[in-house]
């Protein structure tokens, strides 16, 4: 937690006989754990594209990634076995853990909060910033499309057959966002455009499976929990 942060910084402060509390913060990581009913790489289909971000699958974990923040999901007890971690016990070996990490990086953070932010204001000198930077976790995984079950029903014109068109392709893995910047030249704003409706477009155009709800669910609870 933020106070058990705070205590720590404490004592590191002591020993080291410096004001660590006032150091200005390069990174911020936050990590959720959430117990899932099947193998944590079984969500990763379910999750698309995230404006601003790429999207990357490798060695069995997810990532989305851009300069000033990072996304990873992956299979936390597969990643504790393979670290040797000590704390990994018995009792977790048959469970299914997903854990959800954001990574916030120092020009993130001075964008969002329009300053530095120093190390006491993540430990138990401000509950603002910590609250925030929880809740605004769970509002970028909000933001990922969701890929469900595609809706067969459409409005009966070239429009309404085109929009179905494009939903169905990025359910077959057709990356539009690359598409769009590959078919345009950089800066143009006819092309930003188009890629804000296709990505309004894919969130709106699917009816979310058992699994897509299970992981937004466990997800928001857990935020929920941190912040309480």
């Amino acid at each position: 937690s933020h106070i058990e942060l705070g205590l720590a910084i404490d004592k590191l402060s002591a020993v080291l006989g410096l004001p660590l509390k006032q150091a200005v913060i390069s990174r911020i990581d936050i990590a959720i754990d959430v117990e899932v009913v099947n193998p944590p790489s079984y969500y990763f289909s379910s999750l698309g594209n995230l404006a601003k971000f790429d999207r990357i699958e490798r060695k069995g974990s997810l990532y989305y990634e851009q300069g000033w923040c990072k996304l990873c999901f992956y299979d936390k007890i597969a990643e504790a076995k393979k670290h040797n971690d000590c704390h990994l016990t018995e009792e977790f070996f048959n469970k299914n853990i997903l854990r959800y990490e954001i990574r916030y990086r120092k020009d993130w953070l001075k964008h969002y909060f329009e300053r530095d932010i120093k190390v006491w204001e993540v430990c138990n000198g401000s509950i603002d910033v910590y609250c925030e930077l929880i809740a605004k976790s769970f509002f970028i995984y909000n933001d990922i499309v969701k890929i469900g079950d595609l809706e067969f029903d459409f409005d009966m014109t070239l429009s309404g057959l085109g929009k179905w068109a494009i939903i169905k392709q990025y359910r077959n893995g057709t990356d539009f966002m690359k598409l769009i910047d590959n078919c345009s030249k950089k800066g143009d704003k006819r092309a930003e455009r188009m890629k804000r409706e296709v990505m309004k477009l894919l969130k709106g155009g699917y009816t979310l499976d058992e699994s897509t709800e299970e992981l937004k669910e466990k997800i928001f609870d857990a935020v929920c929990k941190s912040i309480d």
